[in-house]
């Protein structure tokens, strides 16, 4: 029986734009406040499974790398934020100084591409908030009832494989 007090929650779907930018779905910035509106966004990624993480501060703990933020609009920019240019391309064969690590291939974005917005409750609480970006690949593995995913998911997820 999944635990109601601390459940895993599908927040909506975005496409990534052309630009990089990805419309953020209302309950993460409105309705659970993991991320604000005119704040900075952080790109992080979970360096044991390589899953793109959108937070409202560095994750600063052991098994997450952060590379890169960016602000995240208002109504007038249709709610988006622009996911840092590292996640799409290896910028540290270019010669790019002000990138130290290479963002493995897993955690990287691709235009055009579908993002799930997920988040457990407990990632909506406390100072650092957070929510996962899976692709529709990443979604349809780790949850195995994702085929009726309205809004609540009723297992934990599968991140280890």
């Amino acid at each position: 029986m999944p635990d109601t007090n601390h459940t895993w929650k599908h927040a909506g779907i975005s496409e990534v734009n052309d630009d990089g930018r990805i419309r953020v779905p209302d309950e993460i910035f409105q309705e659970q406040e993991i991320l604000s509106v005119g704040s900075p966004v952080h790109f992080s990624y979970d360096k044991a499974v390589g899953i793109l993480i959108a937070s409202n501060r560095e994750l600063e703990k052991d098994g997450y790398t952060t590379e890169g933020f960016s602000k995240l609009g208002g109504d007038n920019d249709n709610f988006r934020v622009t996911i840092p240019s590292q996640y799409f391309e290896d910028k540290t064969q270019q010669g790019d100084p002000a990138v130290t690590q290479e963002v493995p291939e897993k955690a990287r974005a691709e235009y055009g591409e579908k993002r799930h917005f997920v988040y457990h409750t407990e990632m909506a609480e406390g100072s650092i908030r957070s929510c996962y970006l899976l692709t529709d690949e990443e979604f349809d593995k780790r949850f195995s009832d994702s085929d009726r995913w309205g809004g609540t998911l009723d297992q934990v997820p599968r991140f280890i494989s």
